[in-house]
């Protein structure tokens, strides 16, 4: 007995249910009556939950240690530390408020945003930090730090918000999938903003000291204050090199700039279904599948085996398919259709990444084809629906056109039946003849045999319309290669058949391919419109067309990142591969609108374009990379695919990773470099040289 909730209801909460009210049914039933569960999806939906939060808990632990390790202050990594929770659960509670619910996806988004929700908090305290090293008083170093990144930090916010809107263009299945994730990453993001103006500096007031009482203690024998002083020691080496890298950059920048960048069933008495149930802890379900794929062809020579969508994911996206690939030849010429779908699907198996290749529809299911002579039947005083009742009543009985109840008198409930006769008494074409046929009105009892012709024949075991045309569909799956990359071969191949197609037939390519091509061209789009609206957010705040411009050329180096890190890794193109890099957009362009503001600060206070670059991206030089490694440290555990369905998020994670890695080294060297070339061409004589 299989047991569907509805879409509200918590799978959790039924099963658990369930659970509790077996023993209770147990006792209602004979002794000899054995209940066994045959599957339990709450064995997965926890083992991916504890997933998303021990990669949340994990990424918050590691940012925690860097933090510490970078400000070398338990007190500021408390308060960083303790905007995280709070910027979640608000964005569960606005998630509750909007009737979204907590599942794979809104985990995902939340455990996506751990890495960049010390962003705001880190900027801040880092700022005051500043202010505290050079002499300010506590309470003046918070007011002036808090004061002097407030507008920066808020573009770098919405920012990264921004280039979430055009996920809520996409259509389909995808849309309900992915635009829970980027609510809960925008809610937490505008919270982490709210709470770095507010809960922030009030904290530091009470938990920072000013760094002359900090400096007033002996040397400490402390290990890890020891290593911090090493720690910091190491750092500014580090910083004073990268100063010496960026005038350099600065000095040469018109030598020139390299801008090439580089659902089943059975369908018929020959078929079955065979169900897996992976226990927990268990590995990729990918490399299951791969290992039983070989081992069952090799043991069961002939015999046809073919995998369903496991994960819940792929699953939506197949839409109700029981395969990604759905290869459809639609016509009313059923024999030709078959002949052409035959010698498709030889041409098919050629394609490499492909498998479990079948055409669902076979035409070789036996059957036995019974004529009713009518005349005759009419004449003994049958009609030909009660010879039809009583050879289906016989056989398998029916619950539509002929129900059937029993009362029970114990508890005075009726029971819909069915009827039927006992399968070893139809073990052959003689007993079939000799099925009784009784009727309503007042011919007598006879056989079937007396009334009908019996014949062997073969016909379809499963009839498919779509659009009320007959259809056969060439299912298959994709194994090592990318869906895209199958979708193109196939497609050439379909082309190039069109022509030996029957008269009046067509052939339509649908399923996941589908999905995927839609989902595609809507992420894409959106990256386009991500760029578009982030340049246009940074003009409004900048009042310049230029200088978002300059902020914008960190992209060119992410997508490259993006791209490297995928192939490094052995990632394919995805709907969450393409997510990450939207998302890698807005984080890129953060860390380079601190850059250039502070630069832009510079240039108003009298230094030349080129002394303002410099300046601004040594003094940026430590937040700039707090912030980069706080989201890549938080993206590791979700690129590892750590848990349970971690592989489904993992492409997510490596695109944020690799775009950031090539991004911050952009926003560190490239972006001070442009700021100082279009400057200095706006405000001659160009001044080249700047001190060390």
């Amino acid at each position: 007995m299989t047991i569907q909730k509805i879409g509200t209801a918590s799978t959790l909460d039924i099963i658990s249910s369930i659970k509790k009210m077996l023993p209770t049914v147990k006792n209602t039933l004979p002794p000899d009556l054995q209940i066994r569960l045959l599957g339990d999806q709450s064995v997965f939906v926890q083992g991916a939950i504890s997933g998303v939060l021990r990669e949340a808990l994990i990424a918050a632990c590691l940012t925690a240690i860097m933090i510490l390790v970078f400000l070398g202050s338990w007190r500021s990594t408390l308060i960083i530390a303790v905007s995280i929770p709070l910027s979640i659960l608000t964005s569960i509670i606005l998630l509750s408020a909007l009737g979204e619910t907590i599942n794979i996806m809104t985990l995902g988004g939340l455990a996506l945003a751990v890495g960049i929700l010390v962003d705001d908090a880190t900027v801040t305290i880092e700022n005051i930090h500043g202010f505290l090293t050079r002499g300010k008083e506590t309470e003046e170093a918070i007011l002036l730090g808090a004061e002097q990144i407030a507008v920066p930090a808020l573009v770098s916010t919405l920012g990264i918000c921004i280039v979430f809107v055009p996920m809520f263009l996409l259509t389909g299945v995808a849309r309900y999938l992915f635009v829970p994730m980027a609510e809960a990453v925008v809610f937490a993001m505008l919270a982490s903003y709210l709470l770095s103006r507010t809960l922030v500096p009030t904290m530091a007031k009470y938990l920072l000291k000013a760094h002359a009482e900090e400096g007033s203690h002996a040397p400490s024998k402390n290990p890890l204050v020891r290593f911090q002083v090493w720690f910091e020691h190491t750092f500014e080496r580090i910083r004073t090199g990268y100063r010496g890298l960026l005038v350099a950059c600065v000095r040469h920048r018109r030598v020139g700039i390299n801008l090439s960048y580089s659902s089943s069933a059975p369908i018929g008495t020959a078929d079955a279904d065979i169900m897996v149930a992976l226990a927990a802890e268990h590995k990729p379900t990918a490399g299951y599948v791969h290992d039983l794929r070989l081992k069952l062809a090799k043991d069961f020579p002939g015999v046809t085996f073919y995998f369903l969508p496991a994960d819940m994911v792929t699953q939506i996206l197949n839409f109700g398919l029981p395969a990604p690939i759905d290869i459809q030849v639609i016509g009313n010429d059923l024999q030709a259709n078959r002949q052409f779908a035959d010698t498709l699907l030889e041409k098919v198996k050629y394609v490499s990444g492909t498998s479990d290749l079948r055409i669902q529809q076979t035409f070789d299911q036996p059957k036995f084809h019974i004529d009713v002579d009518r005349t005759k039947a009419q004449e003994i005083g049958f009609t030909q629906r009660e010879v039809a009742s009583n050879l289906l009543i016989t056989l398998s009985g029916s619950f539509q056109t002929s129900p059937t109840f029993w009362l029970n008198p114990k508890n005075s409930v009726s029971y819909q039946i069915a009827t039927q006769t006992p399968q070893y008494r139809v073990q052959s074409l003689r007993d079939l003849e000799n099925v009784p046929v009784t009727g309503t009105g007042t011919a007598p009892p006879s056989i079937l045999a007396s009334l009908a012709s019996f014949s062997r024949n073969s016909d379809l075991s499963v009839v498919t319309h779509y659009n009320v045309a007959p259809v056969i569909d060439i299912f298959g799956a994709v194994q090592g290669r990318d869906l895209g990359a199958v979708s193109k071969d196939i497609s050439s191949i379909v082309t190039a058949s069109q022509k030996q197609l029957p008269r009046g037939s067509q052939i339509v390519v649908r399923g996941q391919v589908q999905t995927m091509k839609s989902s595609f061209l809507g992420l894409l789009t959106g990256l386009i419109f991500a760029i578009a609206l982030v340049y246009l957010l940074i003009v409004v705040n900048f009042q310049s067309w230029l200088d978002p411009f300059i902020i914008l050329m960190a992209l060119p180096a992410a997508l490259a990142g993006i791209v490297w890190f995928l192939f490094v890794t052995g990632t394919t193109i995805s709907v969450p591969a393409l997510t990450g890099s939207i998302m890698c957009v807005g984080v890129a362009t953060a860390n380079s609108i601190l850059v250039v503001s502070f630069a832009k600060e510079q240039l108003a206070a009298g230094r030349s374009a080129a002394e303002a670059a410099v300046e601004a991206g040594f003094a940026r030089f430590r937040p700039v990379l707090m912030t980069a490694l706080a989201m890549i440290i938080g993206m590791m555990p979700m690129a590892i695919g750590m848990g349970e369905g971690g592989e489904q998020n993992a492409p997510l994670g490596r695109a944020v990773i690799g775009g950031l890695l090539f991004a911050t080294v952009s926003t560190l060297f490239f972006v001070p470099t442009v700021f100082s070339m279009v400057h200095s061409l706006r405000h001659r004589p160009a001044e080249t040289g700047v001190q060390q």
